[in-house]
């Protein structure tokens, strides 16, 4: 009776499990067997006679859990689990930060910033495309408390900080269009690394002076950064839609890859 109430207690701690991860969460993902049956086993083999081991419940329970966790991780956790997060970008302020959807409206001096949080380890870029077609490299950033690769499961608050102070990307003059690109990568992005030296790179904190804007010129000031000579109108589409289909096409494993875009809308002065 001890044998059949043990395995009843087995396989409803496996139903609950299916029940967690399918049921509530909607992943259809099997890989906690995996990590049941090696807890199990190595449960089984330090507190049987089979190697003359008798450790005590709590003992072996520990062991079991240690040695567990760390191998299936390792030898499972790339290929088992694709490269996800969340990103949200915000309008921040001295009081409050106003999380801003795909299409929001931003304006000339509005500071930006971005809470991510990454599934895993991984390297991470942040592009901005103005209306003309210039692109700024926002992330990574030499001059910020946080650098490649990004910690996983953490709340993480881009551009970072210098000091004790928080930093944030500025919007400069210009109107239009600014489409923005989150790039995840579990490995370095090395193409990538090379184009960033290409591209503007915001100075924190600009002293500038805005001028009034004739709505019939373009201003050479435009983006989120600092100043950026205007580029001709891209009739390609998006520099950052190819970047992001080049990214996909020859990612080894797209898995290991992570994107994110938003579109916000530069009203200009």
């Amino acid at each position: 009776a001890t044998r059949v109430l043990g395995l009843i207690g087995l396989y409803a701690m496996l139903a609950l499990g299916l029940n967690i991860v399918v049921g509530f969460a909607g992943l259809l993902d099997l890989g906690y067997v995996a990590f049941y049956g090696i807890g199990s086993y190595t449960y089984a083999l330090v507190a049987s006679p089979q190697f003359d081991l008798h450790f005590n419940f709590w003992i072996a329970l520990l062991i079991a859990v240690a040695l567990a966790w760390p191998v299936l991780r390792t030898l499972f956790g790339a290929a088992g689990a694709p490269l996800g997060g969340t990103a949200t970008f915000l309008r921040t302020g001295a009081e409050l930060d106003e999380p801003l959807a795909d299409g929001s409206l931003v304006r000339p001096g509005d500071t930006l910033g971005l809470d991510l949080r990454l599934s895993a380890p991984a390297h991470v870029y942040v592009l901005n495309e103005d209306q003309s077609g210039a692109v700024f490299a926002l992330f990574p950033l030499a001059e910020t408390d946080l650098a490649n690769p990004l910690p996983a499961d953490r709340r993480l608050r881009l551009p970072g900080a210098r000091g004790a102070a928080v930093l944030s990307w500025e919007v400069t003059a210009g109107r239009g269009e600014e489409r923005f690109l989150v790039i995840a990568s579990r490995q370095p992005v090395a193409w990538l690394e090379e184009q960033l030296s290409g591209f503007a790179a915001p100075v924190s904190n600009p002293e500038r002076t805005y001028r009034q804007l004739d709505p019939h010129a373009v201003d050479p000031d435009r983006g989120v950064g600092s100043v950026a000579e205007s580029a001709p109108a891209n009739p390609g589409g998006s520099v950052l839609e190819g970047l992001a289909r080049r990214l996909t096409a020859g990612a080894a494993d797209p898995s290991d890859l992570w994107l994110h875009h938003l579109m916000l809308y530069n009203l200009g002065r």
